[in-house]
């Protein structure tokens, strides 16, 4: 076990660095050395990543370009993180409208990495990465499971999602990489009994020795694990979680099922690896090296004071094709003042809010990840096709979903039966309507929620 270990980590890996042009190891091996330095060394690293992309977008992005003229601004004026408040606020709809002033003259798209999110807040948008961007993040993210006890080489199971269609290719280039790399994937659909008896087996099986997922399906796994006394025959050093926060009685239910310390872990599509847990679990730590991150008041932007809850407000310093200088998450966080006693320097956050996610409960008992819905949306091009603005699933009944479209160009009804079609085939037997609307209203509580179930989690 160790010699597939260490042949992963020292050739196999390196091999797929190269072979993808790409940089993870050098900045690997930059994040491993800088998570131990001063804090005032990393605001010096910082300062100069934020002069450098700020004279690039001025000279190379031709919304910024006009953005500085509007506001007077040259680009000696931003010189640190505290200058950045000069530059407006980047939202959703700015980059939805004007997504092709985003991107840098001096690259082509077809060099680029193209991606589409529906998000988790039900704002979909299409935007680009270079290989730069997609290093330092995939670096920032194995780092961060280092922390939880990882190293490249073990084997790692994925409580994951999959993509609903997937052409031959895609689907064996995604299985070669799993075997390479040591990884197994598990469905994070449908979450029914039967079907987590079989991804149990395949776990045992498999013998991972770390875990990362979803958290609501993984706490469904040890939901049932627990309930069960079923007996797992492998051992993880740690489970990283993501796309939702995780609640305490989520995270004593996984540390009792399968017996090991959970590592929380936050980050959005368009600007990914924003915040990790470390051993000492006292809050995300900010990955300064790469990015800068504010806390804004929901009303003006006005920055809150440390212990307050505002908006995250992100600025990423290694996208160089799209470039995102204090882009609105619509996510809710609390920078915290204090320092973690890990000793690492690196800022802490907590407390995100926006990102809970309901369960679809199906008339056949299954539970359906919220999740499913994104991909589905994704992998029929809608958002491409008719520039949706945002979405919501409103479940009503057990047998009753209904999807809410908000878009800037109306999808057909052959479209519409399409997709409705799809669902149908994975949902089972439900009636599944498509609703076209002006607008989708926030929660009473402010949250902006994509999946909604109304249905009791108890009724049977």
């Amino acid at each position: 076990m160790r010699l597939k270990e260490s042949l992963v980590r020292n050739m196999i890996f390196p091999v797929i660095d190269i072979a993808n042009r790409s940089s993870v190891l050098r900045y690997l091996d930059l994040y491993r050395r800088s998570q131990r330095w001063s804090l005032e060394r990393l605001e010096k690293l910082q300062e100069k990543k934020i002069r450098k992309m700020i004279s690039y977008v001025y000279n190379n992005v031709p919304y910024y370009r006009k953005t500085f003229k509007e506001k007077n601004l040259r680009t000696e004026d931003i010189k640190n993180a505290e200058d950045l408040k000069k530059i407006p606020v980047l939202t959703h709809g700015n980059v939805r409208h004007h997504s092709d002033d985003l991107i840098a003259i001096n690259r082509s798209k077809d060099s680029l990495f193209m991606w589409q999110t529906a998000g988790t807040t039900g704002h979909p948008l299409i935007f680009y990465r270079d290989k730069n961007e997609s290093s330092s993040a995939e670096a920032c993210l194995y780092r961060g499971w280092e922390w939880c006890g990882y190293q490249i080489g073990m084997k790692i199971a994925l409580i994951w999602g999959r993509n609903l269609i997937s052409s031959k290719y895609a689907y064996l280039r995604r299985e070669m990489r799993g075997f390479l790399t040591r990884s197994v994937f598990v469905d994070a659909w449908n979450l029914g009994e039967e079907k987590i008896e079989n991804s149990l087996e395949i776990l045992n099986t498999a013998k991972p020795t770390f875990l990362r997922g979803y958290t609501s399906p993984i706490y469904i796994f040890a939901q049932f694990i627990n309930q069960k006394n079923v007996n797992l025959k492998f051992n993880l050093t740690g489970i990283s979680t993501t796309a939702e926060p995780i609640f305490g009685f989520q995270r004593d239910a996984i540390e009792k099922a399968f017996n090991c310390q959970v590592f929380n872990q936050y980050g959005c599509g368009e600007v990914n690896s924003m915040g990790f847990e470390c051993e000492e679990h006292m809050g995300l730590h900010i990955p300064m090296e790469r990015i800068h991150i504010e806390f804004l008041d929901r009303e003006d932007n006005s920055p809150v004071s440390d212990g307050e809850m505002g908006r995250i407000v992100v600025t990423c310093l290694e996208n160089y094709a799209m470039p995102f200088i204090r882009y609105d998450t619509e996510d809710l966080g609390i920078k915290k003042p204090e320092s973690c006693s890990c000793g690492r320097n690196l800022p802490l956050m907590d407390s995100i809010v926006g990102r809970t996610i309901d369960m679809i409960r199906l008339p056949n008992g299954n539970v359906i990840f919220g999740g499913l819905f994104v991909y589905a949306l994704e992998d029929m091009k809608w958002i491409e096709k008719y520039g949706i603005i945002q979405f919501q699933v409103l479940q009503k009944k057990k047998d009753h979903i209904i999807l809410k479209i908000h878009s800037e160009t109306k999808p057909s009804q052959q479209a519409c039966e399409s997709f409705a079609r799809l669902m149908e085939r994975h949902l089972g037997n439900v009636v599944f309507d498509i609703e076209i609307v002006d607008q989708i209203p926030v929660s009473a509580s402010g949250k902006r929620k994509y999946i909604i179930s109304e249905v009791d989690p108890q009724s049977s």
